[in-house]
């Protein structure tokens, strides 16, 4: 499950099973018709539509002072490079916007040419970043 607050709308996102017989478009608008009167609206999706989860390789944390457009310069540039975000969460720690993502970042990518994209990103929009590899423990 993830949440998170989009310019003031609360987002969430549930990942859940059911029996087999509750067809999609029955669970949506059962749903709707329940949460509509609070303002919320709702999409499902049956998971073989959304495909497996990316797995993070690597951890962009972006920060700076707060401005308009950080996440659609930052999310445009790992884009344009085919990487993936996995995972983003914003927030503010006093006067310090923080942008963190977790980024599948494809294995044949350079990864000089990856951190000279974000560098170059980050610098035009007058923050500071780091980008470091995910280190997995083997279970």
């Amino acid at each position: 499950m993830a949440t998170g607050v989009l310019s003031g709308h609360f987002a969430l996102v549930i990942v859940c099973d059911g029996p087999d017989r509750l067809a999609r478009g029955v669970l949506e608008s059962e749903l709707r018709g329940r949460l509509e009167t609070a303002g919320l609206d709702v999409s499902a999706w049956d998971v073989g539509e959304v495909g497996p989860a990316p797995a993070p390789s690597q951890v962009l944390t972006v920060y700076g002072p707060d401005r308009p457009g950080i996440v659609h310069g930052i999310a445009s540039v790992l884009a344009e490079l085919g990487v993936s975000i996995c995972d983003m969460t914003c927030r503010f720690q006093g006067d310090l916007y923080l942008l963190t993502m977790e980024l599948d970042v494809p294995a044949e990518m350079d990864q000089a040419e990856l951190e000279s994209a974000i560098a170059e990103a980050s610098a035009r929009l007058g923050l500071e970043h780091a980008l470091n590899r995910v280190e997995r423990a083997d279970l």
